[in-house]
């Protein structure tokens, strides 16, 4: 599952972002699937972002946040 969604093209409503060191963070927000990668392809994180949530936070604020590392 992870490599699909990680290393397959970008499916319709998946979000992606590019970190400053290259790397990737995708987020599908109708299943909560999160993954990040390495600028050379290595993924590092693949999981569901899941309730409980710190007060205030989604799943889609988790997403923000990794783009921003």
């Amino acid at each position: 599952m992870a490599e699909t969604f990680m290393y397959g093209p970008l499916p319709p409503g998946v979000k992606e972002c590019k970190r400053a060191d290259g790397g990737i963070v995708r987020f599908d927000p109708a299943v909560a699937a999160f993954g990040t990668m390495s600028k050379d392809k290595r993924i590092y994180t693949y999981m569901l972002v899941l309730p409980p949530f710190d007060p205030g936070q989604t799943a889609e604020s988790y997403f923000e946040r990794a783009c921003k590392k």
